[in-house]
């Protein structure tokens, strides 16, 4: 239904290899529609899409597999793959603590996709494996909230020292 439109956003990237990656990843595509169903505007998509993009080429340089995708990557046996990515491009591109979480989110909205594929073609397993790729985003993200508040909470603590 927008597929029109989610080519005129990848079409519109920039960045020939972010470009190529989100173009040529179906579940990125699928990602982009959905958050035009939802009323997402273009400058947002645009930032979700390069960052996936980025994590998608992080995974690849990491593994040495040179056509991975975001779908390869959503599986439990995954997850660390995942969180490793985003560790990586934190440290490298001084990626926000928001742009942090929000790739987390982003990674359990994209298995929840997978779930809605798994789940029209019966596939049991399928749907328990991104059930807990779900859980395990869920988790690691809030965790990653618990850390940062403690971290704020202790530097508080101490300039009042």
């Amino acid at each position: 239904m927008f597929h029109d439109q989610v080519g005129d956003i990848l079409e519109g990237m920039t960045d020939g290899n972010l470009k190529l990656v989100a173009a040529s990843d179906p579940l990125i595509g699928e990602y982009v529609a959905k958050l035009i169903s939802n009323g997402i505007g273009h400058d947002t998509i645009m930032r979700y899409v390069r960052l996936l993009a980025r994590i998608v080429l992080e995974i690849r340089t990491m593994t040495g597999l040179c056509d991975a995708t975001v779908s390869d990557s959503i599986s439990p046996l995954n997850f660390q793959r995942c969180v490793l990515a985003v560790k990586s491009l934190s440290r490298s591109d001084s990626l926000s603590v928001v742009y942090t979480r929000r790739i987390g989110t982003m990674l359990r909205q994209l298995s929840k996709l997978l779930k809605r594929d798994a789940i029209g073609k019966r596939d049991t397993n399928a749907v328990k494996d991104l059930d807990e790729f779900a859980a395990l985003c869920l988790s690691h993200w809030k965790s990653l909230d618990t850390t940062i508040e403690n971290e704020i909470n202790s530097g508080v603590e101490s300039d009042l020292d």
